[in-house]
């Protein structure tokens, strides 16, 4: 019987993966604003920023001026935007000129 040292020790590394599905991969949530599964969705900020493609400080700065939408409390240190909110200040963009 081999001693403790020489036994060989199967070993499997532990990997911590964090796996989100962005705003865009959720099926039917840009296809159609009316669906029921996009009133209840809510983002959280990493989301938005990547959706919006602004900084954490112009998110803030335009939710206080009320020119994009406010989040919502989902906790004593928590707060989401609803996706419908997101979507639709999307929708009211100017379009880039060529």
């Amino acid at each position: 019987m081999p001693s403790r040292s020489e036994a060989s020790i199967e070993t499997t590394p532990i990997t911590k993966t964090k796996t989100r599905v962005g705003f865009r991969d959720q099926p039917g949530l840009h296809d159609n604003p009316r669906s029921p599964d996009m009133h209840n969705t809510l983002l959280r900020l990493p989301e938005v920023l990547a959706i919006t493609r602004r900084s954490k400080a112009q998110i803030y700065r335009d939710a206080a001026s009320g020119t994009f939408p406010r989040p919502v409390k989902i906790g004593a240190r928590a707060s989401a935007w609803r996706c419908v909110d997101v979507q639709a200040w999307l929708d009211n963009l100017a379009p880039a000129h060529k």
